[in-house]
């Protein structure tokens, strides 16, 4: 029988080909090109934070029938002014941390999914990342429990030097838990 940590490893390797599947930056790329109003009228508006929208992507008609059964994504958008822009510190310093996040499968943290991070230089942030269906309570067995993952989390962050004080909001994609809001991490030292 295997242990979890191995159940833990064909998990994540399964996650990532499922999100590599469905993405890449050039989808992106078209995504940041859109405006808010034209990204809401296409896709479906999940909520607005105080940082950043989010929409779930819809398929268009004539490829939802090939897309079935694959993995759902989100798209999220920081909003004007979210830490100056393309040029302010705050915006530098996130996109600087999420692209530590977008470590090999090999390196991968405990609850971190795979993503694509927008380029620093665009006017607004960007995520593009799976769609988590069910809540943390729907994590596999071998996933449990979500407080050992808690700290596995903050000590890989760490580790990365990141810094994360924001409260664990999570999802689950196919019995995988993953974090689904970044909008507060930082670089633990700070950008010039």
């Amino acid at each position: 029988m295997m242990n979890h940590q191995r159940l833990r490893a064909k998990d994540r390797a399964r996650f990532h080909e499922a999100f590599q599947q469905r993405c890449d930056e050039s989808r992106l790329m078209d995504l940041n090109a859109w405006s808010y109003s034209k990204l809401s009228e296409r896709h479906e508006l999940l909520g607005e934070g105080e940082h950043f929208t989010a929409w779930r992507l819809r398929e268009p008609s004539d490829q939802q029938q090939t897309r079935h059964g694959l993995m759902p994504l989100v798209y999220k958008r920081s909003h004007q002014g979210f830490g100056g822009g393309g040029g302010g510190l705050r915006h530098r310093q996130w996109c600087a941390a999420m692209r530590l996040l977008q470590a090999p499968i090999e390196d991968q943290i405990t609850l971190v999914s795979p993503m694509l991070v927008g380029p620093e230089g665009d006017a607004a942030a960007s995520l593009l990342m799976p769609f988590g269906g069910a809540p943390l309570t729907a994590a596999a067995a071998h996933w449990l429990p979500l407080a050992s993952l808690a700290l596995e989390l903050r000590s890989g962050l760490q580790q990365l030097g990141l810094a994360w004080p924001d409260v664990i909001q999570g999802r689950c994609w196919d019995g995988i838990p993953f974090i689904f809001d970044w909008s507060d991490i930082s670089l633990a030292q700070q950008l010039g």
